[in-house]
């Protein structure tokens, strides 16, 4: 079965001992992967097995778990019947899921015999419910047949996460380029676009608009634009293609995407010089929304836009990770871009847009300047290829360096 051709069933497996190089080969993995499981990671205790469920909360499909498991690290290892894992699992984690409403499926893979389980009276009617009475409990060397059900179950009846996980396959690959915290604000979308929730969290915007910030910051490291630009420049590079003395000498974003973030810039971060604050006028308006119990769809605007642009960035590095030798830009670029924080006479100071470094300078009489303008520091040859360190550029002076 080729897993490509299958929705793909994320599973992490909870035992003692390791599973890939231990209970199995590591050549299993990939027979798991072409019967369309695949092995996000394994947990050695019940307390890891948390940890693992909280890092992987948007992604994860089913939990293998053995009975003979710990609570965590802190156990006597010749004790070979220590439940207390399995215990936390039915009685903590399982009911924790369910209550955040994660639809997570545990399947039981275990040497112990069934009477043994089944007579432990605290957790006897969990057991039963949760693995005897749903046929999700296999003895160990029944892993066919323990790998067969679980594709079974999902094929018959796939949980939500699951079939938006799989209907966006390609979302999610590249979002995780970027992080699993991308991954679980883009399913958090997804859901709630189909639960039709009216309430949206504020800080979604922000979330949203620090994915944006990591994708310019990724184009910078792969010398896809020039560097040291802030989100405002990033996007004027690629609407006007060029920046100061930089120029585009590639179609790099179609106009209709450059489009959508210029609308996704206005609408999270109007006339701000932090990349990481968005505007107080989209709080208050959100506020009195909800205050008043009236829907607003601008997060959906916001969601289904950074799709847009995380599939951009994943196809465009590919491109041009291909191919090294094609030039995407030439010229002079600003060394970095600074926000104006204090005049005091003909002098006057300022702040990076993208660190904490700070300058100072004096005010050219042909190039006025007042609070929160934004100007360039030094200029200096770069390309899409080489750069050049224009640290001696800067003259240190109390903490400063001269522009």
């Amino acid at each position: 079965m080729d897993a490509d051709n299958k929705k793909l069933i994320n599973i992490l497996w909870a035992d003692d001992e390791p599973v890939m190089g231990g209970l199995f080969p590591n050549e299993y993995k990939e027979y798991l992967n072409q019967i369309g499981i695949n092995l996000l990671d394994e947990a050695r205790n019940s307390s890891e097995l948390e940890t693992k469920l909280q890092q992987y909360e948007n992604v994860v499909d089913a939990v293998i778990t053995d009975a003979n498991m710990p609570k965590s690290d802190q156990w006597d290892k010749s004790d070979e019947t220590d439940f207390s894992g399995l215990v936390e699992i039915l009685l903590h984690t399982i009911r924790s899921l369910e209550e955040r409403g994660k639809a997570v499926r545990f399947y039981l893979y275990t040497g112990r015999k069934k009477d043994i389980l089944i007579n432990d009276k605290n957790i006897s009617e969990e057991l039963k419910k949760i693995f005897l009475d749903t046929g999700r409990w296999f003895e160990k060397g029944q892993q066919q047949l323990l790998f067969q059900k679980i594709r079974d179950d999902f094929d018959k009846l796939s949980p939500v996460q699951f079939q938006i996980r799989n209907k966006y396959r390609e979302v999610f690959e590249a979002a995780e380029h970027l992080g699993t915290s991308v991954s679980s604000l883009i399913m958090e979308g997804f859901l709630i676009d189909y639960r039709n929730d009216k309430t949206v969290p504020f800080m979604k915007f922000n979330a949203a608009r620090q994915v944006l910030e990591a994708i310019n910051m990724g184009c910078k490291e792969k010398k896809i634009t020039p560097g040291h630009m802030s989100l405002s420049c990033f996007l004027s590079f690629l609407k006007n293609k060029e920046l100061n003395d930089a120029r585009l000498l590639v179609d790099l974003m179609p106009f209709q995407l450059v489009k959508e973030m210029e609308l996704f810039l206005a609408i999270t971060n109007k006339a701000s010089h932090d990349d990481k604050q968005v505007s107080t006028n989209l709080k208050q308006y959100i506020d009195e929304l909800q205050k008043n119990n009236e829907r607003t769809y601008l997060y959906p605007v916001i969601h289904y836009t950074l799709i847009d642009l995380i599939l951009w960035y994943n196809r465009t590095v590919k491109k041009y990770e291909n191919n090294p030798n094609i030039r995407i830009w030439e010229g002079t670029i600003n060394k970095d871009i600074v926000a104006i924080t204090q005049i005091n006479g003909s002098k006057f100071f300022g702040k990076s847009c993208d660190s904490d470094k700070t300058y100072y300078g004096y005010i050219n009489n042909d190039f006025p300047l007042v609070k929160d303008d934004i100007v360039g520091i030094i200029k200096c040859i770069e390309n899409s290829r080489k750069h050049i360190n224009a640290a001696d550029y800067f003259v240190p002076d109390d903490g400063y360096s001269i522009i």
